[in-house]
């Protein structure tokens, strides 16, 4: 037997199939390991995983992280703001419409100036088309001053920006 023989010794071939079926299991083990956790990635340079979005319902059709409106003439400027903005299904009957939708705002604020005075307004939540001829629906959180004067208590308001009317519990107010 020559040298080489000795401190190596000859594997059979099923041997030898199964060592390598094992170094590709642990390799492949290895490799799924690595890419699941976003550390070492970071740590051989590589950009971190990407965080795993929810997805969206069906009637959703679009999501904004901010949101600014501003509309002006010479007897009225309006200007309205919003974190976040959902455009998504209205509700009818208890379900969400894949057809008519509007946009759900939050933390909404707003303020429209005319020549009666400045009318402030902001909501936790609210709903709009985003068009000044369309209502806009404060729902959560309502803080609501015309004038100057604040009005206590409102739990929601309904806001013509065109026409200058406020609708609060049957009571109506007027902007301009």
């Amino acid at each position: 037997m020559s040298h080489a023989n000795r401190k190596f010794p000859s594997l059979t071939r099923r041997q030898s199939r199964l060592l390598v079926a094992l170094l590709l299991v642990g390799a492949l083990a290895g490799l799924a390991l690595m890419l699941r956790s976003p550390a070492p990635r970071e740590q051989m340079g590589g950009e971190p995983a990407p965080v795993e979005k929810r997805a969206l319902p069906d009637d959703v059709e679009g999501v904004l992280t901010s949101f600014n409106y501003s509309e002006a003439d010479d007897q009225v400027s309006i200007r309205i703001s919003g974190k976040r903005v959902v455009r998504r299904g209205r509700r009818l009957l208890g379900l969400r419409s894949n057809l008519v939708k509007t946009n759900f705002i939050e933390e909404l604020k707003g303020e429209v100036r005319s020549a009666k005075g400045i009318t402030t307004f902001s909501a936790a939540r609210a709903e709009w088309d985003a068009e000044a001829s369309r209502p806009l629906l404060l729902q959560k959180e309502v803080s609501l001053s015309v004038g100057g004067r604040a009005l206590p208590g409102v739990k929601q308001a309904r806001i013509h920006l065109k026409s200058g009317v406020i609708e609060v519990d049957g009571k109506s107010y007027l902007m301009k």
